[in-house]
């Protein structure tokens, strides 16, 4: 059985806009305050406002899941509330109040914006454009692909295990990012920007920076080395670091998969040899 479903609409038929995904005027927005799913069954052309009703005075935080057929011009989430996106079309997303949206399929056709203290969980589909965390947000994602950038600003938090960025990264203010698997592309012929006092955390195998120079009057440019803990390997990969501030950029060596098995396996046969040891004294 389909959860309950809470919608109101606002807004006038002049002066609409027109999405890229149907010739029809966009202008009402929906303000869904229950658990709700919304699929082909039940398109919505038009916006949605989740937790939170017009006024802004009355708050709910319920679960949103956005699936097949669901065309979408953009998702506003407030107020703890939960929002699953499959296989649908959405223009933009922005998300706050600790609320959390987990992409798992389907196509964003521009951006994610997360806020306050906001969780993104992106698992598959694809963004257009950038993917941008502000505040005390936390990003999270192990796959899908990213079409533009990928932007770290205010003490947000990312965590990038997978997946893909077509053009380069940028981490300012006091952001967290940690990286250990997926694959980034450049703009300007750079990687990754880490500016401000923001810290980037690279985890994986041999990795080295090599000192190429000053790069274009911003900061100090470096060659990065290795492969991440996924086996991305960043030969040719480049990363600049912001002159005149406090950010930093770690690199963290994990032991390769078959060196974890052989450490095990030894470790084991030393406490079976040990033991064998023992009852041989004993027996003496």
């Amino acid at each position: 059985m389909s959860p309950s479903f809470s919608l109101s609409r606002t807004g006038a038929l002049f002066g609409c806009a027109i999405l890229g995904f149907a010739s029809v005027p966009v202008c009402a927005q929906n303000y869904i305050l229950t658990d709700t799913t919304i699929d082909g069954s039940s398109p919505i052309i038009g916006s949605i406002i989740v937790g939170q009703d017009s006024t802004g005075t009355v708050n709910t935080s319920p679960s949103v899941h956005i699936l097949t057929g669901a065309m979408v011009n953009y998702v506003d989430g407030y107020n703890h509330s939960i929002v699953h996106l499959a296989d649908s079309s959405v223009n933009d997303v922005y998300f706050h109040d600790s609320s959390t949206l987990d992409v798992f399929g389907g196509t964003l056709r521009n951006h994610i914006y997360s806020y306050d203290n906001s969780t993104i969980d992106m698992s598959g589909g694809h963004l257009a454009l950038d993917l941008d965390g502000f505040d005390n947000s936390h990003v999270n994602v192990t796959g899908g692909t990213i079409g533009q950038n990928m932007q770290a600003h205010g003490s947000s938090v990312f965590h990038f295990y997978g997946g893909s960025v077509a053009r380069g990264s940028v981490f300012d203010d006091t952001s967290d990012v940690t990286i250990s698997g997926g694959a980034f592309g450049q703009n300007v012929g750079v990687n990754f920007f880490v500016a401000g006092s923001s810290v980037l955390t690279l985890i994986g195998h041999d990795l080295s920076l090599t000192d190429v120079g000053e790069f274009m009057g911003f900061g100090e440019e470096f060659a990065l080395g290795g492969r991440l803990a996924d086996g991305t390997d960043l030969t040719g990969y480049t990363l600049v670091k912001e002159t005149g501030f406090a950010g930093n950029v770690t690199l963290q060596e994990t032991p390769e998969p078959g060196s974890l098995a052989l450490s095990a396996g030894l470790s084991v046969s030393g406490a079976v040899l040990l033991r064998r040891r023992k009852k041989a004294a004993k027996a003496a």
